[in-house]
């Protein structure tokens, strides 16, 4: 059982890496980050329960940096669509006024 939790958790952070390398993820996608988190997150269980401290210290850093990228590109995603609801909202309101866009260089007397 130790084995294949072991593998699992590997295969997670070489997964990540081979879909980044072949372009099918970016390093900072959201996919990308879970993958390397949750992998090294096993593999830091892992350490800690074998008592192997120098890899407990590499797989929790990786961890570490893994879960603050990933909380960042969360973040950015959740921006991102809420930008998007916001530019859907404005032309929205620019064509009930009848106008594709607001005139920003119209002069206001």
């Amino acid at each position: 059982m130790g084995q294949t939790v072991q593998v699992v958790g590997a295969l997670l952070i070489v997964g990540a890496y081979m879909a980044y390398t072949k372009g099918r993820l970016r390093l900072d996608s959201v996919q990308f980050l879970a993958m390397n988190m949750v992998g090294a997150a096993i593999l830091t269980v892992v350490a800690f329960v074998d008592d192997l401290y120098g890899f407990l210290l590499l797989e929790f850093v990786w961890t570490w940096v893994s879960a603050r990228g990933f909380r960042r590109a969360l973040k950015a995603k959740q921006a991102a669509k809420q930008a998007s609801k916001t530019t859907r909202t404005r032309s929205a309101a620019a064509r009930s006024r009848g106008r594709k866009r607001p005139d920003h260089l119209r002069r206001v007397e």
